[in-house]
């Protein structure tokens, strides 16, 4: 003789299994947008600049870093998203200076 649980229970683990797994997934898929804002907000702030070199060294080094910290979970990625918020407002300050004193175009640009 085997014990079977009542269905109703069986249903109610199932279902209680899948609503941890929603929130779950509710929490990796904000914390998953917030990282994509992020990114994206890099990326728009490093495109700003008026010369060539410091506009590809710029997107360059913002991709390379998301590449880097790629693998990083709990408070290691928090620590690293709020050191790129960091990153976002000194990178904005370096475009408006940069717009302050535009040069002309580079060769690669023409």
């Amino acid at each position: 003789l085997f014990f079977r649980p009542a269905p109703t229970l069986v249903i109610f683990s199932t279902q209680a299994r899948f609503l941890d797994l929603l929130s779950v997934r509710e929490v990796m898929s904000s914390a998953h947008r917030e990282v994509l804002t992020l990114y994206r907000q890099l990326l728009r702030a490093a495109s700003g600049f008026h010369n060539y070199n410091f506009r590809e060294y710029a997107v360059r080094y913002v991709r390379d870093d998301f590449r880097t910290y790629r693998a990083l979970q709990g408070d290691a990625a928090q620590a690293q998203i709020e050191n790129g918020r960091a990153e976002l407002q000194t990178l904005r300050r370096q475009v408006t200076i940069s717009q302050l004193y535009p040069q002309e175009k580079h060769a690669m640009e023409n």
